[in-house]
């Protein structure tokens, strides 16, 4: 810079502050970096915003160091107006006046006090703490009341009685079907013909923690002439008493407009005694008996059934509250 533009040691001081502190702190290494990658994504807009951000911030950090360094802030933002004003480089590098404008708000903008950042900094914690307790409900609840997983019998390898595997996991997805429109939220222990083993079966219902297990399957016998539908908990299941009340009602619907009648029964299968959660089991039917067979490979009563269960866990989820 000439020596008629600089009026005083001040001024020659303020300056030489200035640019110390942009060599000190490499400023031109962050310039050449930006314009190296400028030369491959010119036609990006955003690259060009960001330069301007990167200068804006090393001008706003010289002028930081200038004020610090003991020069007065109200004598220096006069500096940077009077070089602004002559378009002279240096100290005034090439900004418009907009940016001008927005170094000087910089310069004279309060720091916050230590009791405001703590209020801000204790404030921004309180509300990311109601955030994460407001969104940390269980995934599976969803914004339903109450959850059921299904356990369509058998799979894959273990065939069941007859087709029977298929069957349960038809009246599964049946159910699932209907029950979007409920309040009722089901899950199910498979959505394929694959093979679970009673203890993965045990681990996944245990790991969900629904409000009720629901084992769905078809019977067989070799009295052709035994029909009907049967319903199964276990005396040494946690819940025992509430399952064998769940089952009831869930025997109860499948009986409707049907003049057979249901039996219940305790019994001690694993996937009944071992869950920590209510747990009961369903047989809709003997395959073994040609009415129920037709009845039980049947696409309209398959949904009939589905239903008739859908009414029973809106009944069971409305004593459950």
């Amino acid at each position: 810079m000439r020596s008629k533009h600089l009026k005083n040691k001040d001024e020659l001081r303020s300056i030489l502050l200035h640019e110390k502190c942009h060599s000190k702190q490499y400023h031109s290494l962050d310039i050449m970096l930006i314009e190296v990658l400028m030369c491959f994504l010119w036609f990006n807009p955003f690259i060009w915003l960001f330069k301007k951000e990167i200068e804006t911030n090393h001008e706003f950090l010289a002028d930081s160091f200038v004020v610090n360094s003991g020069i007065d802030v109200n004598y220096y933002s006069t500096l940077i107006v009077n070089q602004s004003k002559s378009h002279i480089s240096g100290i005034y590098s090439g900004f418009s006046l907009i940016k001008t404008k927005n170094r000087l708000n910089m310069l004279h903008q309060q720091k916050p006090s230590i009791f405001k950042n703590f209020l801000k900094i204790s404030f921004a914690f309180i509300l990311c703490t109601g955030i994460f307790v407001l969104s940390s409900s269980s995934p599976v609840k969803e914004n339903k009341s109450f959850v059921v997983l299904i356990d369509p019998g058998h799979g894959g390898k273990d065939l069941g009685s007859l087709d029977e595997k298929t069957i349960n996991l038809e009246i599964a997805n049946q159910l699932i079907e209907l029950s979007k429109s409920s309040n009722i939220r089901i899950v199910s222990t498979r959505d394929s013909d694959k093979f679970i083993s009673l203890n993965d079966r045990v681990k996944m219902i245990d790991k969900i923690k629904p409000d009720l297990l629901l084992s769905l399957h078809c019977n067989a016998s070799g009295n052709s002439e035994q029909k009907g539908v049967e319903g199964y908990y276990s005396p040494n299941n946690l819940y025992d008493k509430v399952s064998k009340s769940f089952i009831e009602i869930l025997v109860q619907k499948q009986l409707e407009n049907e003049s057979d009648n249901g039996n219940i029964k305790s019994v001690n299968f694993i996937i009944l005694r071992d869950p920590k959660v209510p747990s009961v089991l369903l047989e809709l039917g003997f395959l073994t008996n040609n009415m129920d067979s037709e009845r039980l490979r049947d696409k309209k009563q398959q949904k009939i059934i589905a239903t008739r269960i859908l009414d029973g866990l809106e009944q069971i989820s409305s004593i459950s509250k």
